[in-house]
């Protein structure tokens, strides 16, 4: 309807807010959708995309614990985690310096069945040289191949 607020237009607004690191507006956002018209239970559902974007906001602006927060709560509202939500709260956990968060969330991917990729490996790489967990990046260096995954020039 003309008029009213849609998915889409809440979601691209959110994926503004992430590149303009507005994470404080992307979460306003996110919230807003569920109440868009104004009477409960009428309004958006976030999907997906919305909260992958907000996980972005967040990622940009430091703020790990709210990425975090933002990905484990996507369960008890039936959105699936995928590889974007948790590569970008890897991503945040990366550089939040949260090397135990960072194979936390790498191992749940595992046990979820959740495709790995290169940025979630190099995020958890990353994340343990930079608390000085030397052998554990280095052990998670030699895994990627075992894991269908090719190194690349930033692992």
């Amino acid at each position: 309807q003309q008029g009213e607020p849609s998915l889409i237009l809440f979601n691209a607004a959110i994926a503004a807010c992430a590149q303009a690191n507005r994470w404080e507006m992307s979460l306003a956002l996110l919230a807003g959708m569920q109440n868009a018209h104004g009477t409960a239970g009428v309004g958006l559902s976030p999907d997906s995309f919305s909260f992958n974007s907000a996980i972005s906001a967040c990622e940009r602006a430091g703020q790990w614990r709210v990425s975090l927060a933002l990905l484990t709560s996507m369960p008890a509202l039936r959105l699936l985690q995928n590889t974007i939500s948790c590569s970008t709260a890897l991503t945040a956990c990366e550089h939040g310096v949260q090397w135990a968060n960072a194979i936390s969330l790498l191992n749940q991917m595992a046990e979820r069945k959740i495709e790995t990729n290169s940025i979630s490996w190099n995020s958890a790489i990353s994340a343990s040289e930079k608390c000085e967990q030397w052998l554990l990046a280095l052990g998670l260096l030699a895994d990627m191949p075992r894991n269908g995954l090719r190194r690349t020039q930033i692992s």
